[in-house]
């Protein structure tokens, strides 16, 4: 009980530090936290409010990607995800790690086995990712207009 309420006190202390140094999700990273929703085949309903932020690479310890709460009970939430993620050309590891910190707010721990989502460190991507990805990519491609090139 006490590991808990360190746990809660660690997460409303960096849900106040968070706007300093965090911006609102991407419309990439809007897609990657719908399709984690579609993953998993639910929301966070242990969430009784939910933060998500796009946090200065610095802000984060080196060899995280992302980071929520583990909400096994009614709680507010934190879902940060690293700056690097933002831009449409990381979405695929993007919803990777979008993925597995829903798991963290759906209430599950980290894994030992490195095939599932929920292991510590992202060694594979979703199939579900590489196809909301690339029907992404298709998406954009058509609003680009090829280059002219001149014969001169």
């Amino acid at each position: 009980m006490i590991f808990r309420r360190c746990i809660a006190s660690l997460v409303v202390l960096l849900a106040l530090a968070a706007p300093a140094r965090a911006a609102p999700f991407t419309p990439e990273l809007d897609r990657a936290y719908n399709t984690a929703l579609r993953f998993w085949h639910t929301e966070p309903g242990n969430c009784t409010s939910l933060d998500r932020e796009i946090v200065a690479d610095a802000a984060m310890p080196e060899e995280a990607e992302g980071w929520a709460t583990i909400a096994t009970e009614p709680t507010p939430c934190v879902l940060y995800l690293r700056r690097t993620l933002a831009g449409p050309r990381w979405f695929e590891r993007a919803c990777a790690v979008m993925i597995h910190e829903v798991g963290h707010l759906l209430g599950y721990g980290h894994s030992a086995d490195p095939r599932n989502v929920m292991y510590p460190e992202v060694v594979a991507i979703p199939g579900l990712c590489q196809r909301v990805g690339l029907r992404e990519l298709n998406r954009r491609d058509r609003y680009v207009k090829p280059v002219q090139r001149s014969s001169g």
